[in-house]
């Protein structure tokens, strides 16, 4: 369906020279309906700007977003200890999850690979580097940014990020108050740039579908959460007839109120009612599902942290950071609960802990970090 839907949103954009229009056998609409919208602004505009035909603008966009993070990943991991053997470590790592990422999962899930590599190593280096915070500081406006523009291509696959760093700024960074405060205040304002930018995409669109639509225009403004968490419930085999397929839900709201708009405020508040009739109606079904969610969840977990797990006996990394990885972790997991536990769904937390098991092993093989000119000592044993 995505690929279709790339599909209208090229042939919209080339007609019309307008981002996020859609072209189709009925007209003009919203690219990317029912959708996040960030790939439909992305891919189209490669593929006119560089030439090239949707199916390698497709490829080029996901490969160039992965390739830069595993190279940010490794050059922050290897600037961090100063040393060719995390190097090694580090693009290891970092290129098997790639290769998973590319190979067998594809598509916008990529973003929440790509993110925590590209920044979280980054972020460590310079959290060593710069007692004073100026370079943080700018550093956590671009990261504002690329979270923010990162939501709008796969939803939330830059909160772990936010939340990782918003821990490590107030309990892992040793700044002062005022400083910690810019840190944060940088981040957000990164964050509302991206947003402001596709507000601005997104209203220019819904004018110029106003002007010209044939049919009328309801967009979508937000991505629909009950709609997956029903068809989540789907995951093992059940007598309710709740599988996870997007028909189930589109028949589930028909049947209950057949006027309601696909995808629309009503139509979420039909599902959700739904859910909850389930879990209180049958809630031996709705806790089996959870403790399936998440044996399969515990599953990837232990794959993606490995060998990081010997940090339950002896653990080189702070616990400021410690916390950090891991509150990262368990917010992507809840995707996994909510929604259902495939590789594409956990992705993000898979990312964090392939993370956590390269800091470790640094720390464990390469040992202490080598102190920096100008920083005093105890501030790098913080990592």
């Amino acid at each position: 369906m995505r690929y279709g839907q790339l599909q209208e949103a090229l042939e919209g954009y080339r007609e019309t020279g307008r981002a996020l229009v859609a072209h189709s056998a009925e007209g003009f609409r919203p690219a990317g309906f029912s959708d996040d919208i960030g790939s439909y602004y992305f891919i189209p505009k490669l593929a006119v700007v560089a030439g090239l035909p949707l199916d390698e603008a497709i490829t080029a966009f996901y490969w160039l977003i992965m390739s830069g993070a595993v190279i940010l990943g490794c050059a922050g991991f290897a600037l961090l200890f100063r040393s060719t053997t995390a190097l090694v470590l580090s693009a290891t790592m970092l290129g098997v999850l790639s290769y998973v990422t590319l190979f067998r999962v594809r598509d916008v899930y990529v973003v929440s690979c790509a993110v925590p590599l590209a920044l979280i190593p980054v972020f460590l280096w310079i959290a060593k580097s710069d007692a004073k915070g100026f370079v943080l500081t700018a550093f956590s406006g671009v990261a504002g940014l690329c979270i923010s523009l990162a939501h709008y291509v796969r939803s939330h696959s830059g909160t772990g990020v936010l939340v990782f760093l918003f821990v490590a700024i107030f309990w892992h960074l040793q700044l002062a108050t005022l400083r910690r405060f810019t840190v944060l205040g940088t981040l957000v304002l990164g964050m509302l740039i991206g947003h402001g930018f596709f507000q601005v995409l997104i209203t220019e669109r819904d004018r110029y579908l106003t002007e010209h639509a044939v049919n009328e225009v309801v967009p979508l403004t937000k991505h629909p959460f009950w709609h997956s968490v029903y068809i989540g419930l789907g995951f093992l085999n059940n007598d309710y007839g709740i599988t996870y397929l997007d028909e189930v839900a589109i028949e589930k709201v028909r049947s209950v109120a057949p006027s309601v708009r696909y995808l629309s405020d009503d139509y979420e508040q039909v599902l959700r009612q739904e859910v909850i009739r389930v879990i209180s109606d049958h809630p031996a079904f709705f806790l089996r599902t959870l403790f399936a969610k998440f044996g399969v969840i515990i599953m990837y977990m232990l794959i993606s942290i490995n060998v990081g797990l010997l940090t339950l006996r002896s653990n080189p990394i702070p616990q400021s950071l410690t916390m950090a990885f891991w509150c990262a972790i368990v917010f992507h997991a809840l995707v996994g609960f909510l929604v259902i536990p495939t590789v594409s769904y956990l992705l993000g937390m898979i990312a964090f802990g392939a993370l956590y098991t390269v800091l470790y092993l640094n720390m464990s093989i390469v040992g202490t970090l080598p102190r920096i000119q100008g920083v005093p000592l105890s501030f790098v044993q913080r990592l």
